[in-house]
């Protein structure tokens, strides 16, 4: 599924905001699996193609 790609990016951007990205999460052995995702997905009225242009611009894609 192409949205939880959006949910890992957000993810690193805020272990990023607290200096902790995935490299030093990893030198002590640490690894924090997502394990299970829970998404009800609704496509709302309007044009959805603007507004995935503002989140990938908002993302950095």
């Amino acid at each position: 599924m192409a949205t939880l790609k959006y949910f890992e990016i957000g993810r690193a951007a805020l272990l990023r905001l607290f200096d902790y990205d995935y490299r030093e999460m990893q030198a002590p052995g640490y690894l924090w699996p997502i394990v299970e995702v829970h998404l009800n997905q609704v496509r709302a009225p309007g044009d959805l193609r603007a507004a995935d242009r503002g989140t990938r611009a908002i993302a950095g894609i």
